[in-house]
């Protein structure tokens, strides 16, 4: 239907009329052509122009519209993620990431309590969570950050119980920290 409607206009605008043709238009003749403006802008009898069929699956084009867009080829069959490789935890090594994603969350409320009077209920969590990790990290991989990170983790609660907050040795812990969870074949999560 679209196509005939598009074929009418475009006729229409070749033969210089402003319509489809009508009663008092010379007919047009498939493979004949169209009839031929005189001087007067009305079509003359027996002059005619050849207007062939458009091929099959295209529309014709009307003067004065843009052409329409030609469909580009498919999407490819597989997009390559971005996302990171899931880590290979290390099979002698008793952490897994469950482990390490408790010990982001009480690290997590050590760094939101900073500057909180109760900040040391949340350092002495971290300690706590710390040691039993490292205590569990037996046998795993880069067990001298396991230790770093006790030793860190103290400083932290120490700087608490006297009112202060040790921003180094937090932004040190969360860096041997993901380093420490990474060496262990897991996903690093200690962001602050």
């Amino acid at each position: 239907m679209k196509l005939a409607i598009v074929a009418t206009l475009a006729l229409a605008l070749l033969s210089g009329c402003s319509g489809p043709p009508g009663p008092s238009s010379p007919p047009v003749v498939a493979g004949s052509g169209s009839p031929a403006a005189s001087g007067s802008g009305q079509p003359s009898a027996g002059h005619t122009t050849s207007i062939s069929a458009p091929p099959t699956g295209t529309v014709p084009a009307v003067p004065g519209t843009p052409a329409a867009p030609t469909p580009t080829s498919s999407l490819p069959e597989s997009v390559p993620s971005t996302a990171p490789p899931e880590p290979t935890p290390d099979a002698r090594c008793g952490v897994r990431q469950a482990d390490a994603d408790a010990l982001t969350g009480v690290f997590d409320r050590v760094v939101n309590a900073v500057g909180r009077p109760d900040q040391g209920d949340y350092t002495d969590a971290l300690v706590t969570a710390t040691r039993r990790l490292e205590g569990r990290a037996v046998g795993c991989a880069a067990q001298e950050k396991g230790q770093r990170l006790v030793e860190l983790s103290v400083a932290i609660d120490r700087a608490a119980a006297r009112g202060e907050a040790d921003l180094d040795s937090i932004n040190l812990y969360r860096q041997v920290g993901n380093d420490w969870i990474e060496a262990m074949g897991l996903q690093a999560t200690l962001l602050s």
